[in-house]
Parts: structure tokens; C-alpha cells; sequence
């Protein structure tokens, strides 16, 4: 058959680059956040098993009970700039639809909490719905099931733009009801970055 050759031409501007705001790329001794236990015991740690730079990265084990697990930013953080946005770097292997991780944000200093929807993740967003039991929330998606390799998610901030927020995320794991609980490698993040994005 017949063939054709397609080529692209990227072009970017070194004087227009994106600004970071804040990164924590988990190899300092003090850093950005904090874990919280929810329910359960398998809490969210530094780990020097796998990391997408450096040598170490946030997990939390996939589990074999059920389990509802947070890290989130200890200070509020001022949103700001033309295109504000959140990127991490995450892998997993999560027990598909029972397991998962999803990422939450405050505006009040942490009282409540709302759910990051798939609106505003414009990179490697939720993969699959989430059963009900998990984090008895109905009709969630989140992370679950296998990314293979560290993969980039980036969440647009814009709509949060000169509001004091913070970040977490989350990880419950629900009992299988069948099969018994599953160990899995978990949700390892890594180098957690807040940026005024420029994309060209």
C-alpha cells in the first residue's frame, strides 16, 4: 500500500519559558507535605524504590485491607499567572476499579475538600470509574489500574487563580469481596510542581 511521510515542526521561544512556582522533588530533608490517616494503617512514605529523578518518591502501598490514605500540602499556596497549573509525576498499579488514587483541593485551609474533576486534568487524567465503597463517593473516577512507567498529569489551577489553596491526593483501597485484598505496588508520585505554564 501506499506510504507517506509526515513531518512536524516544534517551535518554542527560550525567553518564554514556564515559571515555577514551587517544586518539591522529595530529595530534601524538609519538604512540602504531609501524610494523613484517614482509615487504616498503610500511610503514604518517602521511599527509595523507584522515583522518576533523583532517588526517592511519595507511595503508598496497594492493599490488601481497606484503606483511605492522604498527602496533602501543609501551607496554602497563592494560585497565580496566566495559566497556572499542578504537574506530577506518578506510576502505579493499582487493583483496577477497587483501588485508586484521586487528587483533592481545599480553599478553606484544609475544613473541606473537593474532588479535582476530569475538567481540569489536561494530561494522564482518571483512567476508569471507582466503586462506591471505595471512598463512598458515587460516580468517581480516578487512577487505577497500571501506568507501566512515570507518567506527567498536569491540572489546570486557572479557575483558583488569586485564591489560597491546598492540594492532596488521595488513595483508598476497598476489600474485594471475592477475591480477598490484593497487594499491589501502589501510587508512587514524584516531583510535584506548581507552574505559570506556557505551551506553545
Amino acid at each position: 500500500g501506499a506510504s507517506k511521510i509526515i513531518r512536524y515542526l516544534a517551535i518554542s521561544n527560550r525567553n518564554r519559558p514556564s515559571v515555577r512556582q514551587a517544586l518539591d522533588d522529595v530529595e530534601g530533608i524538609a519538604n512540602m507535605w504531609a501524610k494523613l490517616a484517614i482509615d487504616g494503617q498503610d500511610t503514604f512514605r518517602i521511599t527509595t524504590t523507584k522515583s522518576f529523578k533523583g532517588t526517592k518518591s511519595w507511595t503508598v502501598p496497594g492493599g490488601r485491607i481497606s484503606v483511605d490514605q492522604a498527602l496533602y500540602l501543609k501551607e496554602p499556596i497563592r494560585i497565580s499567572g496566566t495559566q497556572p497549573v499542578l504537574r506530577f509525576y506518578q506510576d502505579y498499579a493499582i487493583e483496577t476499579a477497587l483501588d485508586a488514587g484521586i487528587v483533592e483541593i481545599s480553599t478553606n485551609g484544609g475544613n473541606t475538600w473537593q474532588y479535582i474533576p476530569d475538567s481540569l486534568i489536561f494530561r494522564n487524567g482518571y483512567t476508569r470509574p471507582v466503586v462506591y465503597t471505595t471512598f463512598s463517593v458515587p460516580r468517581l473516577r480516578g487512577f487505577s489500574g497500571s501506568t507501566g512507567q512515570f507518567v506527567p498529569t498536569y491540572i489546570d489551577l486557572k479557575k483558583y487563580t488569586g485564591q489560597q489553596v491546598q492540594l492532596r491526593f488521595r488513595f483508598g483501597s476497598n476489600d474485594d469481596p471475592v477475591n480477598g485484598g490484593v497487594r499491589t505496588q501502589g501510587w508512587f508520585i514524584d516531583n510535584i510542581e506548581f507552574m505559570d505554564l506556557v505551551n506553545y
